[in-house]
């Protein structure tokens, strides 16, 4: 994704970094958790649930920065990145 978004933008527009391999994790997340706790009772509640497959299409990919300075995970920039189309997203049409 990142040597997709820099070579779409160019060196002018998308100047960040290749993330170190050790420190990019690619994932999908429906939440995040900043304290200790007892993990049994989540995976008892997921091993319930059977979710059927699911194909998803995306027109926009967002490229964030997120860090955790202040005890809690927060971002600081988000570039949307239109897939499929040479038209950049506007605030109007990204959600």
């Amino acid at each position: 994704m990142h040597r997709a978004a820099a070579s779409v933008l160019g060196p002018g527009r998308f100047t960040e970094s290749t993330p170190e391999p050790e420190r990019f994790n690619p994932h999908v997340s429906v939440a995040y958790v900043s304290a200790d706790g007892e993990v049994r009772p989540i995976v008892q509640a997921l091993r319930t649930v059977a979710p059927p497959a699911v194909i998803a299409t995306f027109g926009v990919a967002s490229l964030l920065e997120f860090h955790q300075d202040s005890g809690m995970y927060e971002w600081t920039s988000a570039m949307p990145i239109a897939i499929g189309s040479a038209e950049r997203p506007t605030s109007a049409n990204y959600a």
